[in-house]
């Protein structure tokens, strides 16, 4: 008899990678395995990018009903992907979960899992397996072994228990060849099919090395789609539902140049009225990239500029030639302003290594960006503060104790973080390194206020 298996991805409030969850339900169901998928947002809305409102107004009703949802559905086998944000809502999840549903073995993926898997399956009894890295192939095996019987040692990427002892198997490397992956679409996904905005991704991975970023150290070195599989995967979802506007969420879409020309030529071709935008870092948006996108319907450009200020691009490991790149940035964002209509701009204060004058020139920074957009339908620029997440190497130095983490001194309401404020990888946004112009939530609000206030555009927050 084959297993009830369940495959389940977090509420979320921002962006993450969340097509693995996709990518595994294809697999499962290619190799037999019928299977249903709870995007939790999904429950509640078409947003999957931020919460619904039904959530914001009572997270415990929400958890009840996504909890039930779960339940109803009787898994033998309960798989959770996840990403940074997730841990509080998977350790309440999970806590109401598991005594009513004693027989159903729970695998966590995910972020942490990947980072401090010890940690987790101690705060986390509840949960059964961890898969650590890409989840995709680990959890395919790992439901082998529990349908089959085998040698769960040989399942790489796994963290298990047994006799009250924590077991880490090796690891595993990730996918080599992106196409070896399924064609996905949201066909298995329970409540809304369709969410309010298509992503896909083209590649995975990314070269770069920031010190405040744990993407590489989780999807290594940049791997590719090829560019039929991408327009088949498009022409798949077009097929399916029906959208205007599709996102690539990968982690930086011109990491090669002249693939990504092909990529943006096919698109025009195949789907000419098809418009659609992606990430990308500035240090490398080329003119001759832009123009390209530009031509082929790309509106929506999503970009890591981190900041304007040297020495905190050499803090944060953003490049090795740090005034050529600050000298080049608005020069940049202009160009891009007069070919794309939305432009979103990724920033960091907060960084030990700045000064109030710092700040102050981050402010004239932003001023000079808004002058130079006057094309552009919508600019926003999120400012956030450093966080430091488990997998990066601010985290290992904070580790060693060459950082000093503060936690916010503000009245703090979140959706369920309250209960995990105390734990610093549970939740990193809860905390500042001890910098020289703000260490409280409030000091960090008044600064995004004042330079909202002064530039008078629609910002955002991190």
């Amino acid at each position: 008899m084959k297993p009830k298996i369940v495959l389940m991805w977090p509420l979320q409030r921002s962006y993450s990678p969340y097509l693995s969850i996709l990518y595994l339900s294809k697999i499962l169901e290619n190799e037999g395995f019928e299977n249903s998928v709870v995007m939790s947002n999904l429950l509640f809305g078409r947003e999957m990018l931020k919460l619904p409102e039904d959530v914001k107004k009572d997270p415990e009703g929400s958890l009840n009903k996504i909890v039930k949802t779960v339940q109803k559905m009787e898994p033998d086998i309960l798989i959770i992907d996840s990403w940074r944000e997730h841990i509080p809502f998977i350790a309440e999840f999970v806590r109401k979960f598991k005594p009513a549903n004693e027989n159903t073995k729970i695998i966590l993926g995910g972020h942490h899992p990947t980072f401090i898997p010890n940690d987790i399956m101690e705060l986390l009894p509840e949960v059964d397996y961890l898969v650590r890295g890409e989840i995709e192939i680990s959890a395919l095996e790992l439901v082998k072994f529990l349908v089959k019987g085998g040698d769960l040692n040989k399942v790489k990427g796994i963290s298990y228990r047994k006799n009250e002892k924590i077991f880490h198997t090796g690891d595993r490397a990730p996918i080599d060849n992106l196409d070896d992956l399924p064609i996905i679409d949201f066909e298995n996904a329970i409540g809304n099919r369709k969410p309010e905005r298509i992503d896909i991704r083209t590649q995975s991975g990314c070269w770069g090395s920031c010190n405040f970023c744990s993407l590489p150290s989780i999807f290594g070195k940049p791997r590719f789609h090829s560019v039929r599989y991408v327009i088949n995967q498009i022409k798949h979802l077009k097929d399916l539902y029906d959208f205007d506007y599709l996102h690539l969420i990968d982690e930086n879409f011109i990491s090669n140049i002249n693939r990504s020309k092909d990529v943006s030529n096919e698109i025009r071709k195949n789907f000419p009225d098809l418009e659609w935008g992606g990430m990308f870092r500035i240090d490398i948006a080329r003119k001759d990239i832009l123009e390209v996108l530009s031509n082929n319907n790309f509106v929506n450009a999503c970009v890591g500029v981190e900041s304007n200020i040297p020495k905190v691009l050499r803090f944060l490991n953003k490049t090795p030639i740090e005034k050529k790149y600050s000298d080049n940035i608005i020069d940049k964002i202009k160009f891009m302003s007069e070919k794309f209509r939305v432009l979103e701009l990724g920033m960091i204060v907060g960084t030990p290594v700045e000064t109030e004058k710092d700040l102050n020139s981050t402010i004239k920074f932003v001023e000079e960006i808004k002058r130079n957009c006057k094309n552009l339908e919508i600019l926003r620029i999120a400012i956030g503060k450093l966080v430091i997440y488990p997998g990066t190497y601010f985290w290992n130095l904070y580790v060693k104790g060459k950082l000093k983490m503060i936690r916010e001194d503000d009245n703090f309401e979140g959706m369920f973080e309250k209960k995990y404020e105390h734990i610093i990888w549970a939740t990193p946004w809860r905390y500042f390194i001890e910098n020289r112009n703000f260490n409280s939530q409030k000091e960090y609000i008044n600064f995004i206020k004042n330079i909202i206030n002064i530039c008078s555009f629609d910002g955002g927050v991190n």
